[in-house]
């Protein structure tokens, strides 16, 4: 493997940009987005989802060397990568604050430390947020990645899984969770014929300070041609989500088109949800 130099113009996706916007939302108070505590919960809980799958594509694009945007389509941004081969790790800076090409304010760090290269089938790969914040929401813990294997010669299926992860909203609320995902993505050089299939469970503690657990019943799937049009959300799949000792409800994400829409669903009452 050749050497990259070792600081070059770094990127992130476009996934985070259209995440950022759902998190403006989940800035709200409850009543101003006219969701109620459940569904707001659920809200936030498929932002974070889409937070980690931008952190697992991040880090996939990074091991070419580079973050160029040939992989899953990102943009250019204003981050410094290092990489660092002797000790096996990758740090981008995002400093005390830059504005990226794509409109997004990013500061803090991200590092990855590795014992192969993604989707190699021995490979085992954290992901540590420190301070990343992101238009005002601040990541910090640490993602794995590991169980690599090849499904043929274009899809790989790899486990993610995050403890005690913190998001803090703008506001200084904060939102804990704890998530084991199953991932099935394809190995493509342009984004716009990928897919990513994810299946999973997970727990925390929402803003309110209520303990919830979700499970996705039916694999949410994200595809690669809706974000080449801009649109960042899952086309399809469906979480079941409990709070506290409430009836748990279902946010559904459709039914495979590219739109900006989910269902939250209680017993009779369902709640459409419209992201940015």
């Amino acid at each position: 493997m050749n050497q990259p130099s070792f600081f070059v113009r770094a990127a992130q996706a476009c996934l985070v940009t259209g995440l950022l916007l759902v998190g403006n939302a989940c800035n709200q108070t409850k009543d101003e987005v006219g969701l109620d505590p459940d569904a707001a919960t659920a809200q936030a809980d498929g932002l974070i989802d889409q937070l980690l799958l931008n952190g697992v594509q991040l880090t996939e694009d990074a091991f070419d060397g580079k973050i160029d945007g040939v992989s899953p389509g990102r943009t250019e941004s204003c981050a410094l990568f290092n990489w660092d081969i002797p000790r096996a790790t990758i740090n981008l800076n995002f400093g005390t604050g830059c504005l990226g090409d794509d409109g997004v304010n990013r500061s803090g760090q991200i590092r990855i430390n590795y014992t192969n290269l993604f989707h190699q089938n021995d490979a085992q790969i954290t992901v540590t947020f420190t301070n990343y914040a992101a238009e005002g929401h601040t990541l910090n813990g640490t993602l794995n990645l590991g169980n690599f294997r090849q499904m043929g010669r274009d899809r790989s299926s790899y486990s993610m899984s995050v403890r005690d992860f913190v998001v803090t909203f703008p506001d200084g609320d904060r939102h804990v969770f704890t998530a084991q995902r199953t991932i099935e993505s394809g190995r493509v050089r342009g984004h716009r014929d990928n897919e990513w299939r994810i299946t999973g469970s997970g727990s925390g503690t929402n803003r309110d300070g209520e303990t919830y657990t979700v499970n996705i019943t039916e694999p949410i799937i994200v595809r690669g041609s809706c974000l080449a049009r801009g649109i960042v959300y899952p086309v399809s799949g469906k979480y079941n989500l409990r709070v506290a000792n409430r009836p748990a409800g279902q946010l559904d994400w459709g039914s495979g088109n590219c739109d900006k829409q989910a269902t939250f669903t209680t017993g009779s009452t369902t709640i459409v949800i419209d992201f940015p």
